[in-house]
């Protein structure tokens, strides 16, 4: 079993933030993402608020920055996904794809997963044709596109499908909940249709698209080629709420950035929140030394 002082669970803008101090502290962090550096800020067309980037960065350049800062630190990620923890005496025991590791610390920034879309159910066969991180979408090109949410992610989405293929936004709401300035560039977008009051209620197989029933009024039936759902996440807590005797964790487990956030799903946020997460487990140790 592979030991370290502190495993840090996730590579996103707080996972990564976190082993970025951990390092300067002294210590070499055990860092694991299941998938890709960045996690879902590759989704993102465009960050506007972070300081130091006046022009905004789209999320696959940040995430391609979170990489190259890692390697100067001397951070490899494991490819692995950390599917339990469990502590014995002083030590928390890690079960990952990847095989086992230990460490006295964990830093979860495990992030959020998407909410399903609820009470429409999918013909057997048109799975793939669900979408829910646009990170999938990079070469489509002259699809039919139905986005589903009315909020900021789903704006976003929009705007990056738009660039070579048709969009349609469908949300509940008589207005989108998105903030002000992606509200103004999907209305202005040639290729952006928004659909206001419109709940998807149904799906159906159409030759090979998808026909996506709408609630409210005007209501009606349309066809896709793919459909993206962007209608609300969730916290990624699963490896906390399986830990049955949460006492024993204090002080060794720190969830971080978005798991742990709530609606504060910032880049900047969660940067500064793996970066807290490391400098109290670095305190910690120094006191223990």
């Amino acid at each position: 079993m592979t030991g370290g002082e502190v495993a840090v669970i996730g590579a996103g803008p707080a996972g990564c933030a976190a082993a970025i101090q951990l390092r300067r502290c002294g210590l070499t962090p055990l860092l694991f993402e299941r998938d890709a550096v960045g996690g879902l800020v590759r989704n993102a067309r465009r960050l506007a608020n972070l300081p130091g980037f006046p022009e905004g960065i789209t999320g696959t350049a940040f995430a391609s920055l979170l990489a190259r800062h890692l390697a100067v630190a001397g951070i490899e990620p494991i490819n692995a996904e950390v599917t339990a923890i469990r502590i014995d005496g002083d030590r928390l025991l890690l079960t990952t794809t990847a095989g086992g590791y230990e460490s006295r610390y964990a830093v979860v920034a495990t992030g959020t997963r998407p909410r399903p879309l609820a009470g429409a159910a999918v013909p057997a066969g048109y799975e793939k044709r669900i979408r829910y991180n646009v990170i999938t979408a990079v070469d489509l090109t002259g699809e039919e596109v139905l986005v589903v949410g009315g909020g900021d992610v789903a704006l976003d989405y929009a705007l990056t499908l738009a660039g070579y293929n048709k969009v349609t936004v469908a949300f509940r709401g008589p207005a989108p909940a998105a903030i002000p300035p992606l509200r103004a560039e999907a209305e202005e977008h040639p290729r952006v249709t928004l659909r206001p009051s419109s709940p998807v209620t149904a799906f159906a197989a159409a030759d090979g698209r998808l026909e996506a029933a709408f609630g409210g009024s005007p209501g009606g039936r349309a066809a896709f080629d793919y459909v993206f759902v962007a209608a609300g996440r969730e916290a990624e807590d699963r490896l906390l709420t399986a830990v049955s005797d949460k006492a024993s964790y204090a002080g060794k487990l720190f969830p971080a950035g978005d798991i742990a956030n709530g609606r504060l799903r910032q880049v900047g946020v969660a940067a500064g929140d793996g970066l807290r997460a490391a400098l109290r487990i670095a305190e910690d140790l120094q006191r223990t030394v």
